[in-house]
Protein backbone atom coordinates (compact mmCIF):
# COMPACT_ATOMS: atom_id res chain seq x y z
CA UNK A 1 0.00 0.00 0.00
CA UNK A 2 1.46 3.42 -1.19
CA UNK A 3 1.74 5.83 2.31
CA UNK A 4 -0.90 8.01 0.78
CA UNK A 5 -3.75 5.40 0.60
CA UNK A 6 -5.56 6.13 4.36
CA UNK A 7 -5.73 9.85 2.96
CA UNK A 8 -7.07 8.73 -0.60
CA UNK A 9 -9.39 6.58 1.14
CA UNK A 10 -11.00 9.18 3.42
CA UNK A 11 -11.23 11.72 0.72
CA UNK A 12 -13.33 9.56 -1.51
CA UNK A 13 -15.99 10.21 1.32
CA UNK A 14 -16.63 13.59 -1.04
CA UNK A 15 -17.95 11.26 -3.41
CA UNK A 16 -14.52 10.76 -5.58
CA UNK A 17 -14.00 7.15 -6.05
CA UNK A 18 -9.68 5.55 -5.42
CA UNK A 19 -8.71 2.75 -7.73
CA UNK A 20 -7.46 -0.06 -5.68
CA UNK A 21 -6.50 -2.44 -8.63
CA UNK A 22 -5.88 -1.91 -11.80
CA UNK A 23 -8.31 -4.16 -13.30
CA UNK A 24 -11.65 -4.57 -14.45
CA UNK A 25 -14.38 -6.81 -12.06
CA UNK A 26 -16.50 -9.44 -13.08
CA UNK A 27 -19.07 -8.23 -14.86
CA UNK A 28 -23.17 -9.83 -14.87
CA UNK A 29 -22.96 -11.55 -18.06
CA UNK A 30 -24.37 -15.27 -18.15
CA UNK A 31 -25.78 -15.73 -14.63
CA UNK A 32 -25.87 -13.29 -12.35
CA UNK A 33 -23.75 -9.82 -11.28
CA UNK A 34 -20.24 -10.94 -11.00
CA UNK A 35 -20.04 -15.21 -10.88
CA UNK A 36 -22.40 -15.16 -8.18
CA UNK A 37 -25.30 -12.66 -8.46
CA UNK A 38 -22.76 -10.99 -5.72
CA UNK A 39 -20.01 -8.91 -5.77
CA UNK A 40 -16.85 -10.20 -4.93
CA UNK A 41 -16.06 -9.70 -1.08
CA UNK A 42 -12.61 -10.28 -1.70
CA UNK A 43 -12.44 -7.74 -5.22
CA UNK A 44 -11.41 -4.32 -3.10
CA UNK A 45 -14.44 -2.90 -3.46
CA UNK A 46 -17.30 -4.87 -1.10
CA UNK A 47 -18.99 -3.76 1.73
CA UNK A 48 -15.96 -2.92 3.92
CA UNK A 49 -14.12 -0.72 0.80
CA UNK A 50 -10.97 -2.74 1.45
CA UNK A 51 -8.03 -3.68 -0.65
CA UNK A 52 -7.16 -7.41 -0.93
CA UNK A 53 -6.04 -7.42 -4.50
CA UNK A 54 -3.09 -5.33 -4.79
CA UNK A 55 -1.19 -8.19 -3.28
CA UNK A 56 0.42 -6.65 -0.07
CA UNK A 57 -0.31 -7.04 2.98
CA UNK A 58 -1.17 -3.85 5.05
CA UNK A 59 -3.03 -5.29 8.46
CA UNK A 60 0.34 -3.54 10.27
CA UNK A 61 0.10 -0.38 9.09
CA UNK A 62 -2.04 2.75 8.23
CA UNK A 63 -0.12 5.01 6.93
CA UNK A 64 2.46 3.05 4.71
CA UNK A 65 5.43 4.06 7.40
CA UNK A 66 4.92 -0.18 8.68
CA UNK A 67 4.12 0.06 11.97
CA UNK A 68 0.79 0.95 13.38
CA UNK A 69 -0.48 4.90 13.71
CA UNK A 70 0.34 6.09 17.34
CA UNK A 71 -2.49 7.05 20.04
CA UNK A 72 -1.16 10.63 21.13
CA UNK A 73 -3.74 11.40 23.69
CA UNK A 74 -6.96 9.86 25.56
CA UNK A 75 -9.74 12.19 27.52
CA UNK A 76 -12.67 11.19 28.27
CA UNK A 77 -15.71 13.33 29.60
CA UNK A 78 -19.20 12.01 31.07
CA UNK A 79 -22.43 13.36 29.51
CA UNK A 80 -25.04 13.73 32.25
CA UNK A 81 -27.08 10.69 32.71
CA UNK A 82 -30.64 9.78 31.42
CA UNK A 83 -33.80 8.41 32.82
CA UNK A 84 -35.76 8.20 29.89
CA UNK A 85 -35.41 4.74 28.66
CA UNK A 86 -33.77 4.55 25.00
CA UNK A 87 -34.33 2.65 21.98
CA UNK A 88 -31.43 0.07 22.36
CA UNK A 89 -32.24 -1.07 26.15
CA UNK A 90 -35.02 -3.72 24.85
CA UNK A 91 -32.40 -5.75 23.22
CA UNK A 92 -28.87 -4.64 24.30
CA UNK A 93 -26.22 -3.50 27.16
CA UNK A 94 -25.58 -0.22 25.40
CA UNK A 95 -24.44 1.55 22.37
CA UNK A 96 -21.72 2.59 20.39
CA UNK A 97 -20.99 5.67 17.99
CA UNK A 98 -17.70 6.29 16.49
CA UNK A 99 -17.50 10.32 14.95
CA UNK A 100 -15.13 11.59 12.65
CA UNK A 101 -17.06 14.56 11.17
CA UNK A 102 -18.79 17.51 13.82
CA UNK A 103 -22.13 17.20 11.64
CA UNK A 104 -22.66 13.62 12.97
CA UNK A 105 -22.73 15.48 16.47
CA UNK A 106 -26.52 16.77 15.48
CA UNK A 107 -27.75 13.36 14.89
CA UNK A 108 -26.28 11.92 18.01
CA UNK A 109 -29.52 12.53 20.33
CA UNK A 110 -27.20 11.91 23.37
CA UNK A 111 -25.06 14.54 22.75
CA UNK A 112 -27.67 16.76 21.62
CA UNK A 113 -30.10 16.47 24.91
CA UNK A 114 -27.01 15.71 27.26
CA UNK A 115 -24.73 17.98 27.06
CA UNK A 116 -23.50 20.46 29.34
CA UNK A 117 -22.27 24.17 28.22
CA UNK A 118 -19.82 24.02 30.64
CA UNK A 119 -17.83 21.08 30.18
CA UNK A 120 -19.11 19.23 26.65
CA UNK A 121 -19.29 22.52 24.54
CA UNK A 122 -15.59 23.61 25.26
CA UNK A 123 -14.35 19.74 24.34
CA UNK A 124 -16.13 19.31 21.06
CA UNK A 125 -14.85 23.00 20.41
CA UNK A 126 -11.63 21.60 20.88
CA UNK A 127 -11.72 18.60 18.35
CA UNK A 128 -9.39 18.74 15.42
CA UNK A 129 -11.74 15.91 13.30
CA UNK A 130 -8.06 16.05 10.93
CA UNK A 131 -6.23 14.23 13.46
CA UNK A 132 -9.28 13.09 16.61
CA UNK A 133 -12.01 11.14 16.70
CA UNK A 134 -14.73 10.75 19.35
CA UNK A 135 -16.01 7.50 20.97
CA UNK A 136 -19.71 8.05 22.60
CA UNK A 137 -20.40 5.30 24.74
CA UNK A 138 -23.75 4.63 26.35
CA UNK A 139 -25.34 2.19 28.93
CA UNK A 140 -27.75 1.31 31.75
CA UNK A 141 -27.56 0.56 35.97
CA UNK A 142 -30.00 0.21 38.07
CA UNK A 143 -29.96 3.20 40.19
CA UNK A 144 -29.35 7.09 39.55
CA UNK A 145 -25.95 6.30 41.13
CA UNK A 146 -25.02 4.77 38.23
CA UNK A 147 -24.03 8.19 36.35
CA UNK A 148 -20.85 7.75 34.86
CA UNK A 149 -18.84 5.26 32.21
CA UNK A 150 -15.09 4.51 32.74
CA UNK A 151 -13.14 4.16 29.75
CA UNK A 152 -9.67 2.10 29.41
CA UNK A 153 -7.22 -0.10 27.00
CA UNK A 154 -7.93 2.52 24.64
CA UNK A 155 -5.94 0.75 21.57
CA UNK A 156 -5.70 1.21 17.83
CA UNK A 157 -6.31 -2.12 15.54
CA UNK A 158 -4.86 -1.22 12.28
CA UNK A 159 -6.23 -4.17 10.55
CA UNK A 160 -9.47 -3.54 11.22
CA UNK A 161 -9.13 0.27 11.17
CA UNK A 162 -10.71 0.29 14.40
CA UNK A 163 -10.36 1.78 17.35
CA UNK A 164 -10.93 -0.64 20.34
CA UNK A 165 -11.46 -0.13 24.10
CA UNK A 166 -12.55 -1.58 27.36
CA UNK A 167 -16.05 0.05 29.22
CA UNK A 168 -17.70 0.36 32.46
CA UNK A 169 -20.67 1.71 33.91
CA UNK A 170 -19.44 3.39 37.36
CA UNK A 171 -21.28 3.46 40.53
CA UNK A 172 -20.60 6.22 42.09
CA UNK A 173 -22.83 5.81 45.32
CA UNK A 174 -20.87 5.24 48.80
CA UNK A 175 -24.39 3.87 50.22
CA UNK A 176 -27.70 3.34 49.47
CA UNK A 177 -29.09 4.91 45.99
CA UNK A 178 -32.44 5.24 44.96
CA UNK A 179 -33.44 2.83 42.38
CA UNK A 180 -33.94 4.19 39.26
CA UNK A 181 -32.98 3.09 35.62
CA UNK A 182 -30.06 5.32 34.87
CA UNK A 183 -28.18 5.82 31.31
CA UNK A 184 -24.66 7.13 31.63
CA UNK A 185 -22.45 8.13 28.69
CA UNK A 186 -19.34 8.96 27.84
CA UNK A 187 -17.48 10.82 24.91
CA UNK A 188 -14.03 10.06 24.44
CA UNK A 189 -11.60 11.88 22.09
CA UNK A 190 -8.56 9.92 20.65
CA UNK A 191 -5.78 11.84 19.17
CA UNK A 192 -3.44 10.94 16.51
CA UNK A 193 -0.07 11.50 15.51
CA UNK A 194 -1.44 12.12 11.67
CA UNK A 195 -4.82 11.90 9.88
CA UNK A 196 -6.47 8.98 9.85
CA UNK A 197 -9.08 6.83 8.33
CA UNK A 198 -11.47 4.54 10.72
CA UNK A 199 -13.98 2.46 10.21
CA UNK A 200 -15.40 1.45 13.56
CA UNK A 201 -14.94 1.55 17.04
CA UNK A 202 -15.05 -1.95 19.04
CA UNK A 203 -16.13 -1.71 22.58
CA UNK A 204 -16.28 -4.38 25.17
CA UNK A 205 -18.67 -2.96 27.47
CA UNK A 206 -20.00 -3.71 30.91
CA UNK A 207 -23.31 -2.06 31.95
CA UNK A 208 -24.32 -1.30 35.89
CA UNK A 209 -25.81 -5.23 36.16
CA UNK A 210 -22.45 -6.44 35.30
CA UNK A 211 -23.41 -7.93 32.10
CA UNK A 212 -20.36 -7.26 29.37
CA UNK A 213 -20.90 -7.47 25.52
CA UNK A 214 -19.08 -6.41 22.39
CA UNK A 215 -20.54 -3.47 20.60
CA UNK A 216 -19.34 -2.20 17.49
CA UNK A 217 -20.22 1.43 15.87
CA UNK A 218 -20.09 -0.17 12.47
CA UNK A 219 -23.63 -1.43 13.29
CA UNK A 220 -25.37 1.00 15.30
CA UNK A 221 -27.67 3.65 13.02
CA UNK A 222 -27.59 7.81 13.38
CA UNK A 223 -30.03 8.03 10.91
CA UNK A 224 -33.59 6.80 10.71
CA UNK A 225 -34.65 5.25 7.27
CA UNK A 226 -37.66 6.34 7.86
CA UNK A 227 -36.89 9.96 7.48
CA UNK A 228 -35.53 9.59 4.03
CA UNK A 229 -37.52 10.92 1.31
CA UNK A 230 -39.07 8.98 -1.24
CA UNK A 231 -40.23 5.27 -1.00
CA UNK A 232 -39.23 1.79 -1.12
CA UNK A 233 -41.87 -0.11 -3.45
CA UNK A 234 -45.75 0.86 -5.10
CA UNK A 235 -48.65 -0.88 -2.91
CA UNK A 236 -50.02 -3.64 -4.71
CA UNK A 237 -49.31 -5.93 -7.73
CA UNK A 238 -48.00 -4.59 -10.72
CA UNK A 239 -51.13 -2.84 -13.32
CA UNK A 240 -49.06 -4.75 -16.21
CA UNK A 241 -47.06 -7.43 -16.69
CA UNK A 242 -45.05 -7.99 -19.74
CA UNK A 243 -44.20 -10.91 -21.74
CA UNK A 244 -40.63 -12.74 -21.29
CA UNK A 245 -38.14 -10.47 -22.90
CA UNK A 246 -36.76 -11.54 -26.10
CA UNK A 247 -34.14 -9.94 -28.44
CA UNK A 248 -34.43 -10.55 -32.29
CA UNK A 249 -30.80 -10.64 -32.42
CA UNK A 250 -28.89 -14.08 -31.34
CA UNK A 251 -25.52 -12.22 -30.51
CA UNK A 252 -26.89 -9.81 -28.03
CA UNK A 253 -26.85 -11.34 -24.48
CA UNK A 254 -29.19 -10.22 -21.81
CA UNK A 255 -26.68 -9.36 -18.19
CA UNK A 256 -28.88 -11.46 -15.21
CA UNK A 257 -31.19 -10.19 -12.45
CA UNK A 258 -30.67 -10.42 -9.11
CA UNK A 259 -30.90 -13.63 -7.57
CA UNK A 260 -32.16 -12.01 -4.14
CA UNK A 261 -32.67 -8.40 -3.02
CA UNK A 262 -33.00 -6.83 0.18
CA UNK A 263 -36.29 -3.89 -0.42
CA UNK A 264 -35.27 -0.54 0.79
CA UNK A 265 -32.56 -1.55 3.85
CA UNK A 266 -29.45 -3.29 4.07
CA UNK A 267 -27.49 -3.07 7.22
CA UNK A 268 -25.70 0.24 7.02
CA UNK A 269 -27.09 1.56 3.88
CA UNK A 270 -30.71 2.87 2.86
CA UNK A 271 -32.07 3.08 -0.46
CA UNK A 272 -35.15 5.12 -1.84
CA UNK A 273 -37.05 5.86 -4.76
CA UNK A 274 -39.22 9.14 -5.68
CA UNK A 275 -41.66 8.85 -7.20
CA UNK A 276 -43.08 5.37 -7.39
CA UNK A 277 -45.07 5.93 -10.48
CA UNK A 278 -43.78 7.05 -13.22
CA UNK A 279 -45.04 7.50 -17.41
CA UNK A 280 -42.48 6.15 -19.67
CA UNK A 281 -40.10 9.17 -20.77
CA UNK A 282 -40.13 10.36 -17.36
CA UNK A 283 -37.75 9.73 -14.80
CA UNK A 284 -37.13 8.51 -11.61
CA UNK A 285 -34.61 9.76 -8.49
CA UNK A 286 -32.69 7.18 -6.31
CA UNK A 287 -30.68 7.70 -3.26
CA UNK A 288 -28.78 5.48 -1.04
CA UNK A 289 -27.62 6.81 2.31
CA UNK A 290 -25.40 5.65 4.78
CA UNK A 291 -27.25 5.39 8.01
CA UNK A 292 -24.18 5.23 10.43
CA UNK A 293 -21.94 7.25 12.26
CA UNK A 294 -18.99 6.13 10.44
CA UNK A 295 -17.86 6.04 7.17
CA UNK A 296 -18.78 2.67 5.06
CA UNK A 297 -17.82 1.55 1.48
CA UNK A 298 -19.06 -0.06 -1.74
CA UNK A 299 -18.36 -0.36 -5.36
CA UNK A 300 -18.78 2.15 -7.72
CA UNK A 301 -22.15 3.96 -8.82
CA UNK A 302 -22.27 1.84 -11.48
CA UNK A 303 -22.97 -2.01 -10.56
CA UNK A 304 -26.52 -1.96 -10.64
CA UNK A 305 -29.35 -3.74 -12.38
CA UNK A 306 -32.14 -2.05 -13.95
CA UNK A 307 -34.91 -5.19 -14.35
CA UNK A 308 -38.54 -5.36 -15.17
CA UNK A 309 -41.15 -8.16 -14.00
CA UNK A 310 -42.26 -10.05 -17.38
CA UNK A 311 -44.08 -13.43 -17.11
CA UNK A 312 -40.45 -15.12 -17.11
CA UNK A 313 -39.98 -13.33 -13.28
CA UNK A 314 -37.73 -10.24 -12.96
CA UNK A 315 -35.54 -9.49 -16.02
CA UNK A 316 -32.78 -7.08 -16.89
CA UNK A 317 -33.39 -4.60 -20.01
CA UNK A 318 -29.95 -4.43 -20.83
CA UNK A 319 -27.32 -6.88 -22.45
CA UNK A 320 -24.65 -6.53 -24.85
CA UNK A 321 -22.95 -8.21 -27.60
CA UNK A 322 -19.37 -8.32 -26.34
CA UNK A 323 -17.75 -11.98 -26.71
CA UNK A 324 -15.58 -10.96 -23.86
CA UNK A 325 -18.45 -10.04 -21.61
CA UNK A 326 -18.86 -6.38 -19.64
CA UNK A 327 -16.11 -5.29 -17.11
CA UNK A 328 -16.44 -3.47 -14.22
CA UNK A 329 -13.46 -1.16 -12.81
CA UNK A 330 -11.94 -2.31 -9.55
CA UNK A 331 -12.99 0.62 -7.54
CA UNK A 332 -14.27 1.90 -4.10
CA UNK A 333 -16.04 4.24 -2.53
CA UNK A 334 -16.34 5.68 0.84
CA UNK A 335 -19.07 7.60 1.98
CA UNK A 336 -19.68 9.80 5.04
CA UNK A 337 -22.37 9.15 7.42
CA UNK A 338 -25.86 10.42 5.72
CA UNK A 339 -24.22 10.25 2.41
CA UNK A 340 -23.93 7.89 -0.56
CA UNK A 341 -25.19 7.62 -3.97
CA UNK A 342 -28.01 9.72 -6.63
CA UNK A 343 -28.75 8.33 -10.07
CA UNK A 344 -31.48 10.11 -11.78
CA UNK A 345 -33.04 7.46 -14.46
CA UNK A 346 -35.29 8.31 -17.30
CA UNK A 347 -37.15 6.10 -18.92
CA UNK A 348 -36.29 5.84 -22.14
CA UNK A 349 -34.40 3.34 -24.25
CA UNK A 350 -31.89 6.10 -25.48
CA UNK A 351 -31.45 7.34 -21.71
CA UNK A 352 -31.53 3.94 -20.23
CA UNK A 353 -28.45 2.78 -22.60
CA UNK A 354 -26.08 5.64 -21.85
CA UNK A 355 -25.84 4.42 -18.18
CA UNK A 356 -23.18 2.17 -18.74
CA UNK A 357 -21.36 1.81 -22.28
CA UNK A 358 -21.28 -0.59 -23.75
CA UNK A 359 -24.70 -1.70 -22.84
CA UNK A 360 -28.06 -1.28 -24.85
CA UNK A 361 -31.86 -2.25 -24.26
CA UNK A 362 -33.48 -4.87 -26.08
CA UNK A 363 -36.43 -5.10 -26.61
CA UNK A 364 -37.47 -1.66 -25.20
CA UNK A 365 -38.60 -0.28 -22.08
CA UNK A 366 -42.10 -2.39 -21.77
CA UNK A 367 -44.84 -0.52 -19.18
CA UNK A 368 -44.31 -2.73 -15.98
CA UNK A 369 -42.55 -2.47 -12.63
CA UNK A 370 -38.72 -2.03 -12.51
CA UNK A 371 -36.82 -2.55 -9.52
CA UNK A 372 -33.29 -0.97 -9.33
CA UNK A 373 -30.68 -3.51 -7.88
CA UNK A 374 -27.77 -1.94 -6.18
CA UNK A 375 -25.77 -5.41 -6.01
CA UNK A 376 -23.14 -5.23 -4.08
CA UNK A 377 -24.95 -4.90 -1.46
CA UNK A 378 -28.65 -6.68 -3.06
CA UNK A 379 -30.21 -3.40 -2.41
CA UNK A 380 -33.64 -2.90 -3.96
CA UNK A 381 -36.19 -0.43 -4.93
CA UNK A 382 -39.23 -0.96 -7.28
CA UNK A 383 -41.39 1.39 -9.22
CA UNK A 384 -43.89 1.66 -11.64
CA UNK A 385 -43.96 2.89 -15.47
CA UNK A 386 -47.07 3.43 -17.18
CA UNK A 387 -47.74 4.12 -20.85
Amino acid sequence: MDPSRRTILRSGALGVGFVVAGCLDASPTGSSPGEDGKDDPNDGDGANGTDSTNGTDDSKNNDGTGSSPKITDVETIDLDPRTDELLWASDGIGTVALITDADVLERLDAVATNRSAETVDPFLEETDFETEVLVLVESGGPTVCHDSIEVSDVTFDAQESAITATATVVDSSEGSCGEALAYPSSLTRVSFEDRMWLHNAVVTLTDGWGNTETVEAAHERVIDPSELEGGVEPDGDPTAIPEALECSDDEFQRLAAAQSVRWGDADAFAMRVDPLEVTRGESVSITMRNLTSVEQGTGNDRKFSLEVRTEAGWQEVRGHRSEHGIGYTDEGIIHRPGEGFDWEIELTEAAVQELYSGLEVCPGIPAGRYRFVYWPLDLAVAFDVLE
